[in-house]
């Protein structure tokens, strides 16, 4: 009897554990897991993905335009979860000068649907282009519908209630202030670019900056600095609104949040993160000694940035951890509808369920990178698993 009771614990929760997914999305700068030989963006030397995977949770890892606006990274994560072509649209592309379709995916998890829902975790600005990816499927997209009613994207139909979660981890809703620092910001964005353009050329690495539809393609045959200087020019061309440092500024977060709301279907939660503390010399935030040296620059600038426009920032934006101001993590606040609450215990749907800071944790330690994080995740995984 025992062994008949066990069997059938055992198929309920094999039904149940592969009825729903996780999907793990990258933030800006970004990578997927055949990048770097060894190293994972998501947990570094530690495979957090397989892990999860052995743990009974289907887990799989997005890997999206890595400096692309969130509209296209969105476009590209439904093509590589439900499979097919990318379509960023016939209204979206025309409006910004690059082409409707892009990359084919085979599609991680095809039979995703309403009977198989997803849990989509998002680090940095992949929160901001999980919430997105969830408004499209919910409510559609009227100027896509309106410009090609005969062959418009399932994704823009709306009326799709396949997520079942969303979790972000350090993003910046309301955007980050690192970017109003534009000489430091642009200058190792710059670097950060030709060292990985370099590299990728060399073969040590695989990085994909994923920007064919703007025509920019990676080629042995053109000089790193010409690619380097094509993709600078697309992040930092200040009439361009289809980037991703557009979308994660104090402007562009403000843009996004007026027309991307919750879905009242899914459960939101919202993860903050610090590496820093207020000086007894003049009260500004500065690093904190766990923080990795890497991000110190510019926490020190983030930590004492005020300004009354574009919006206004006061010593309330300063705690940080080393890329994104903390209070922009909780959640939409800049010209947003959508409602944040501290968790008690019992989540709620359709409104941030915020779940509070991760203490001295910065922007790359909370991805597992210099800091074990696999039994966090576990633990956290397995709560979205529980829900409802």
């Amino acid at each position: 009897m025992k062994k008949i009771a066990f069997l059938i614990l055992f198929v309920f929760l094999t039904v149940f554990l592969s009825a729903e997914a996780v999907i793990l999305v990258h933030g800006f700068m970004g990578f997927g897991r055949e990048t770097i030989p060894g190293f994972y963006y998501w947990g570094g030397f530690v495979d957090l993905e397989g892990e999860l995977n052995k743990a009974g949770f289907t887990t799989f890892t997005a890997e999206v335009g890595p400096v692309s606006s969130n509209w296209d990274r969105a476009c590209e994560l439904y093509a590589f979860i439900k499979g097919g072509v990318v379509d960023y649209g016939k209204a979206h592309s025309e409006k910004y000068g690059h082409t409707r379709y892009g990359n084919f995916y085979p599609g991680v998890f095809p039979e995703w649907g309403e009977e198989h829902r997803i849990h989509i975790l998002g680090h940095s600005m992949g929160g901001q282009t999980a919430r997105l990816l969830t408004y499209l499927l919910k409510y559609g997209d009227p100027a896509e519908i309106d410009s090609s009613p005969e062959d418009c994207s399932p994704l823009f139909l709306g009326g799709k209630d396949w997520v079942k979660s969303v979790t972000t981890f350090s993003t910046p809703h309301d955007g980050t202030t690192l970017l109003e620092n534009q000489a430091l910001f642009n200058s190792v964005q710059y670097q950060t670019i030709g060292f990985l353009a370099a590299l990728s050329r060399l073969k040590v690495i695989s990085f994909n900056f994923k920007l064919d539809q703007f025509g920019i393609t990676p080629s042995t045959d053109k000089p790193t600095s010409e690619i380097t200087n094509q993709i600078y020019n697309y992040l930092f061309n200040k009439e361009a609104k289809d980037t991703g440092t557009w979308d994660a500024s104090l402007l562009g977060a403000k843009e996004l949040n007026r027309w991307v709301k919750a879905s009242d279907q899914v459960y939101y939660f919202s993860w903050a993160t610090e590496a820093t503390q207020e000086s007894s010399l003049n009260g500004y935030q500065v690093p904190k000694l766990v923080m990795s040296t890497v991000l110190l620059p510019s926490s020190f600038f983030l930590g004492r940035y005020t300004a009354e426009k574009p919006v206004r920032i006061d010593s309330s934006w300063w705690q940080n951890d080393g890329v994104v101001n903390t209070l922009s993590m909780a959640g939409p606040r800049l010209d947003s509808r959508d409602t944040i609450l501290f968790y008690q215990g019992l989540p709620e749907k359709g409104v941030w369920n915020y779940m509070g800071v991760l203490e001295s944790t910065d922007h790359i330690q909370v991805l597992g990178i210099g800091r074990e994080m696999l039994s966090w995740y576990l633990n956290w995984v397995s709560f979205l698993y529980n829900l409802e």
